[in-house]
This record gives structure tokens, sequence and C-alpha cells, in this order.
């Protein structure tokens, strides 16, 4: 496999074995090199079969040195998450790193206001987005925000195929803030600072997952023990949940989540109490 064009020091535009023109891309694997020479294809870590000047004129775009720290980062992350990132995940990232190293030159803030959800919901991509924060801090000689995990959670969950990572986060806060205000009009006394209250929150962020994803709880085995007075106190609220979620989203609480909703409700009330 010879090299036609260099593009980079990680990348280039070479001829496999039927004289078809192809881009490779694997971590410094031109270094040094020249057109005619050959690259080592155990260093190849991506091959673009198609290439064409829209994926040439991209790579030549990105500075050297921010499109291999992408070439390391998604190595990395493939191996964590065990599972190929989408094609066009070294112009991701590629383009992430220019951002975030525009941002800091330029004293430019930027907060994430998803954290707790992020790391909640996409515990994995997360871990690999904390390792990418700090291995770019010492890499690049920098000292970057932690909002900077927030939105690169957000570029591995799109990554490896959820393309509507930040929407579901902000659709999940929606519903949350939609049941807890409810929850909290029916029952203005609760103590928000409680560690009940923080407690029914984590399971109302859990609904909101399940809710906005249309994941069922499959647990069915659990009792539920409802006293008829809170049975018939809480009647309305679940009613006014129900019709804000159906009126807004399209479907509602099915039996079971009401259940646990009530569950949950019921252990913060009388533990305030």
């Amino acid at each position: 496999m010879k090299i036609l064009h260099k593009l980079n020091n990680s990348a280039a535009i070479c001829t496999n074995s039927s004289s078809d023109s192809i881009i490779v891309i694997g971590k410094g694997i031109t270094f040094g090199k020249k057109e005619g020479d050959e690259i080592d294809k155990s260093r190849i870590d991506k091959i673009y079969t198609n290439a064409d000047q829209k994926i040439t004129k991209l790579i030549e775009q990105i500075p050297d040195e921010y499109f291999e720290m992408a070439t390391i980062i998604i190595r990395y992350a493939e191996r964590k998450l065990e599972q190929p990132l989408a094609d066009d995940a070294y112009f991701v990232i590629s383009d992430h790193i220019e951002g975030i190293m525009y941002r800091y030159k330029h004293s430019i803030s930027m907060p994430f206001g998803f954290m707790q959800e992020a790391e909640l919901f996409y515990r994995k991509e997360f871990q690999v987005a904390e390792w990418i924060l700090d291995y770019l801090d010492a890499a690049l000689n920098v000292e970057l925000p932690d909002d900077e995990i927030g939105f690169l959670t957000i570029d591995v969950v799109n990554l490896i195929g959820n393309n509507n990572g930040m929407n579901e986060l902000k659709q999940i806060m929606e519903v949350v803030k939609e049941v807890e205000g409810e929850v909290n009009a029916a029952f203005p006394n609760l103590d928000k600072k409680s560690f009940s209250y923080k407690r029914f929150r984590t399971h109302l962020q859990y609904y909101a997952y399940r809710f906005v994803s249309n994941q069922e709880y499959h647990d069915q085995n659990i009792k539920f023990d409802f006293d008829q007075e809170y049975i018939t106190n809480t009647k309305q609220l679940i009613k006014n949940i129900n019709n804000k979620l159906k009126e807004k989203y399209g479907h509602s609480m099915d039996k079971l989540e009401q259940k646990y909703l009530l569950l949950h409700l019921q252990r913060l009330i009388y533990s305030d109490n």
C-alpha cells in the first residue's frame, strides 16, 4: 500500500491492491514518509474506501496536532466502550478539540447544564469524556473546565449511534420538571434539601429516562402497600401528571410506573413528617 498524497502525519491517500484510491488513518502513520513510500498496515485504524474530495478537504483543514489527538482519543474510546465509533468521529472529535481550545484561549465560558444527568444516564460515555479531558489537559498543557466533560459525553453518545444525545437529556429534564412541579404543587411543604427528597428526585430522573427512551419497568414482583387515604389524596396528582405528559409528549405513565411514583412519594412524605 503506497502513499499517493500525504494529508498530514496521521492520514494519507493511498492505493490498495486493486489500484483504487483510499484514505488511511492511524496515529503518526505517515510521519517521516513521502509520496511513493509504503504504509505500515498494522498501524492503520481507519480506511475510507472512497477517497473523495470532501473527506480529503476536511482532513487537510484540521490542524495536524488536533487530528493526531483525535486518533488517540478514538482508539481509547473504542477500546473502552467495546464498539466502533461512527465514520465521522475523526472530524467530530478534531473539531471539538479546536472549539475547546478557541474557547480556552479567548476565555469563553460555556456551561453544561446537565452534568449530573449525563453522568447518571451515560456512565461509560461520561467516563470516556473524563479521560479525554485529562488527556487534553496533559497533551496541551492547559486546565480545561469540567463543563467540557458534559459536551464531550454528548459527542461520544452521538458517535456510538444515539444521534439525539443532547435533545434526549433536555427532554429528560423537562419530564422531571413537569412531574416535580405537580408533586410540589400537591405537597408544597416538602423539604427539598432533605436526603429523602434527593432520593425521590433521583427516582424521577430514572423514570424520565425510561419515559423518554420508551423503556418499561419490568419488575412485576414488588408488592405495593398503600393505605386508602393515601391513594385518595394522590389520585388527582397522578391524573394531573398523566394529563400533562399526554398533552406534551403523546403518552402518559403506565400503571406500574404510577405505583412506583406513589411508592417513592409515600416514602418521601412519611420521612419528612
